[in-house]
């Protein structure tokens, strides 16, 4: 069917409407969607292309129903209990785009046949343990929870909700850490007070950004802020600033907040880097760290390195002349591991006489050679009191009878201990 509208009828505003017909008073046609102004008619042909034309020259203007006006009239005409009518123009409004019409159409379908799984599904309902149910009370009944239009379990959910909060406090550190370092005092102050106040575990992985800062005083703010937290979280980062930091305060600063926050596993991190680490600095700063940290658990280790034997093949001269052209170094053949009284194990290294080259005039034999460890002496000194130098023998009779005196950070269990 089709509406007649006269020109002479039309107000004078602006009109727009989804127009089909424009008929001309010349007898012409024009097809498209049609514009009724105060003065004339413009007919939008397609995109980019119009017509217009003055209302005198307009005979009448044909406009097709609209897809709503077009729902009205259907729905009207179906009976009250077509469910599947109802269904048929339920599908029609949804593919026109009415979503409102088609959700009224599919709630009349199941009002009359609860269960017509077609007009259930389009209205998103979910069968549950024999019942239908919408959406979102479904997931809700198999333990699922929305998060940002998902659907997940509370543990996704809670793990999803963290990392949000981990890339938004990375966001909020480095914002302060570029204000400490401004130019500007007062925001650079306020700036520092807010990173000191830093509290949240999550924070954490956001603070490596000051932690790894050129400036030592902002590492030196990240320490303050690690040293709240448990141990198990900044253990690895401070174990780290202990050992490889280049400011000898931050590496003491670092090594003392362990000790402070009772880190009960920082001295393994420290001597890995002791034994094995190839950098001579690092191993050497290590040592510092343990003589700060004074681990109880270290020592036991440290005594099985402060001397140890290793074995070489090398050339014994017998009575032809031995020459020999090469070189010899020193370098780790080997690692086996020692248990502390606690159960913890912590591999010791055994160094070599690596050679090699040619020579003549001798005899190959196995030697034992000892190998004395200055760093593990000194750290044990500093870490006891004693001094027993390389004689593991003596370290070890010392231990063994006053171990049980000191608590796990070499703190005497009773201020008259005899040491």
């Amino acid at each position: 069917m089709r509406t007649f509208i006269a020109v002479a009828a039309c107000v004078l505003v602006s009109v727009v409407a989804s127009a089909d017909t424009v008929v001309l008073k010349d007898g012409g046609t024009v097809v498209g969607k049609v514009t009724v102004t105060a003065t004339d008619v413009v007919v939008d042909i397609r995109p980019g292309m119009s017509v217009s034309f003055s209302k005198d020259k307009v005979k009448e203007i044909l406009f097709e129903k609209t897809p709503l006006e077009e729902f009205e009239q259907g729905f009207a005409k179906l009976g009250e209990n077509d469910a599947q009518g109802f269904y048929s123009l339920g599908l029609w409004a949804k593919e026109k785009g009415l979503k409102q019409e088609a959700e009224k159409c599919f709630r009349k379908v199941v009002g009359i046949m609860p269960d017509h799984t077609g007009a259930r599904k389009e209205l998103g309902h979910i069968r549950h343990k024999g019942e239908w149910l919408p959406y979102e009370e479904a997931m809700k009944a198999n333990g699922l929870e929305e998060h940002k239009g998902r659907w997940v379990t509370p543990g996704e959910k809670e793990q999803l909700e963290k990392e949000e909060r981990i890339k938004e406090l990375k966001k909020e550190v480095r914002k302060l850490v570029l204000l400490m370092s401004s130019t500007d005092k007062n925001a650079a102050e306020k700036a520092s007070e807010t990173f000191a106040g830093i509290c949240d575990p999550l924070a954490i992985p956001a603070l490596e950004a000051a932690a790894t800062h050129r400036k030592p005083f902002i590492r030196h703010l990240a320490i303050q802020v690690y040293g709240k937290f448990k141990p198990e979280l900044v253990t690895g980062q401070l174990v780290r600033m202990a050992v490889t930091d280049d400011d000898e305060r931050i590496r003491k600063e670092a090594a003392q907040t362990l000790r402070k926050i009772k880190s009960p596993d920082a001295y393994i991190g420290i001597l890995k880097n002791f034994y094995f680490n190839p950098d001579g600095d690092i191993r050497l700063w290590s040592m510092e760290a343990l003589q700060v940290l004074k681990d109880k658990s270290s020592v036991a280790p440290l005594i099985e390195s402060v001397a140890y034997e290793v074995r070489r093949m090398a050339t014994v001269p017998n009575s032809a002349p031995d020459t020999f052209v090469g070189t010899q170094s020193r370098k780790v053949v080997g690692y086996r591991q020692v248990r502390d009284p606690y159960g913890k194990t912590v591999d010791v290294p055994l160094i070599g006489t690596v050679t090699s080259g040619f020579g003549g005039g001798g005899e190959q034999k196995l030697i034992n050679d000892v190998i004395f460890n200055l760093g593990a002496r000194l750290a044990l000194k500093e870490i006891t009191g004693k001094d027993f130098n390389y004689d593991k023998k003596e370290w070890r009779d010392w231990w063994e009878k006053n171990k049980e005196k000191f608590d796990p950070f070499m703190e005497p269990k009773e201020k008259d201990s005899d040491k």
